[in-house]
Parts: structure tokens; sequence; C-alpha cells
């Protein structure tokens, strides 16, 4: 038993300063090249954007910077710096990075408003989802899973579980060997940053220019022959937005949001949250939160 204990305690004198140099080298965005290649772009492009756009697919999809451009007729540059897949915490974390650079390279950063990440097994499986966890992060979405308004104890207890998993898989980053072989082929920069350079990519150009969509193809076409769905699905979600703006919301994550935009009025940078047409599902009812 003594010698358990003495091994167990000197693999932890090895590991954890490995581990704690092992992250210091890491760059921040080591876990989605695309997204780093993206804010590569709005750091380093000279001359800059005055704004910046963050999010999921939906921004990534759905927001095109030069027709925002010529709405607003201000002189201003935008740039999509969403990601497909690209959830809070993650979001909010690559905000407060691109706030806290030494010269803020935008004057206006825009973020979706979506749920904070509720992990699913299915998300364990891939560094994508948890790379960027920190301690803080970790603690955070841990008490926003436990007190989520609309959840029953079991449920909210499997969040907080998974939660804790996924810091475990971020702190001894068992997807890194993954990440190194996967990054010596390099990013699709047209896929990433799109054919205007702006990181907007339209879905029909990319099905045009990608023959591994024939899927997605059929599905949109499915789509568009039932119009029914589209008008079940709107009104649904039309629906939601009549509803109680009362209702129950995550104090964590208003405490994030409330965290943004102090340090945006610290940093002179116009913080803005975009709340987009979605399925509210995650517990926390995001029109109250808006």
């Amino acid at each position: 038993m003594r010698n358990t204990i003495r091994l167990v305690g000197f693999v932890s004198l090895i590991a954890i300063p490995g581990l704690t140099i092992l992250h210091l080298i890491l760059p921040p965005l080591w876990g989605s090249p695309s997204l780093a290649l993206k804010y590569q772009c709005v750091t380093k492009t000279a001359p800059g954007y005055d704004r910046v756009f963050l999010g999921s697919s939906r921004i990534f999809r759905q927001l095109d910077p030069r027709k925002v451009d010529s709405l607003l007729h201000d002189g201003g540059r935008s740039f999509n710096l969403a990601v497909a897949a690209s959830f809070p915490p993650e979001t909010y974390q690559l905000c407060e990075q691109l706030l806290l650079e030494r010269k803020v390279p935008v004057k206006d950063i825009y973020i979706e408003l979506a749920s904070l990440m509720l992990f699913e097994e299915k998300n364990l499986a891939h560094f994508r989802y948890w790379y960027h966890l920190s301690a803080s992060n970790a603690y955070k979405l841990v008490r926003h899973a436990w007190w989520l308004p609309g959840k029953k104890r079991g449920q909210r207890a499997g969040y907080v579980l998974r939660a804790s998993r996924a810091y475990c898989n971020s702190l001894f980053a068992p997807g890194l060997a993954d990440h190194l072989i996967e990054s010596t082929t390099g990013v699709d920069t047209m896929n990433t940053l799109g054919p205007g350079l702006n990181g907007f990519v339209p879905l029909d150009w990319q099905l045009a220019h990608d023959t591994g969509n024939a899927e997605l193809i059929e599905r949109r076409e499915e789509f568009r022959l039932q119009p029914l769905a589209g008008h079940q699905r709107a009104a649904y979600i039309n629906s939601l937005y009549e509803g109680n703006r009362d209702a129950g919301i995550s104090e964590v994550h208003r405490a994030l949001l409330e965290h943004l935009m102090v340090l945006g009025d610290e940093q002179g940078v116009n913080v803005h949250f975009i709340l987009p047409p979605l399925w509210v599902d995650q517990g926390e009812d995001l029109v109250a939160l808006f």
C-alpha cells in the first residue's frame, strides 16, 4: 500500500509540472485551427477590421460582412470570426482574448447569445469541444449545470459529471497527438475564410466547391420540397419569442455576459449580443436572458 502511494506521489510530481509546461506552450486556440486562422486574420491584418462577429454556424453561414458594411455605410470593415460548432464558453473566451490584446484590434464585437455548453457523451469524444476549458471555466460550467432551471436533478448531475470529465480531458490533453497529426495536413483556407476572404462561407458556394456534401444537398432539397415544415418551424420559433420574458435564466451565464461588457467598457470596445432565431432547448430561457 505504501509503495503504491509513493508511486502515485512520484508520478504526480512529474506529471503536474509537465502538464503545466505543456499548457503554457500550447497556443490558446490549439484545438480549432480554423478559428486560429481567423483570429490571426483579425489581429494581424493591416488595415485592420472595425467589427467582428463571433458564434457558431448560425453566424458563420448567415452573416455576410460585405452586406453589413453596405447597410451600415460608415466606412467600417467587418469580419466573420464565427466557426461551426463554436459555443459558449469558447466564444466568450475568444471575446475576452480579443479584448486583452495589447492593442485591441476592433471597435465592436458582436457575439451570438447561445446556451452555455452542456456536455453530452458525443462531445467528450473529440478535443474540439473541450480543448479550451480552463479550471475557471470548468467550475463555471459545473455551477451552471447544477443550478440550471427546467432540468431534473438527475439530468443536472449528469451534466456536472460530464463537464468535470471534459475538464480532465482538457487538463491531460488526450487529443493532442490527434491534433498534431491533423495539423500537418493544414487548414482548408478557402472553406475557412470564404471567397471574399472575410470569414463568410456561403453554403451555396461551399456546396458548389466541395464534393463531399452530397448528403447535405439531399437534405436541403428535401426541406425545400416540404414548405410546411419550414412554416411549422417558424411558428414554433415565433412562439418562443412571444413567451414569458421573466422565465428562469442561468445566473452563471448572466455573470459571464456582464464580465465581457465591463471588460469591453474598460478597453473602449462595444460588446454586443445577437440572439438569432433558434431552438431554445437547453434549460435556460435565452429570450429572458437577452
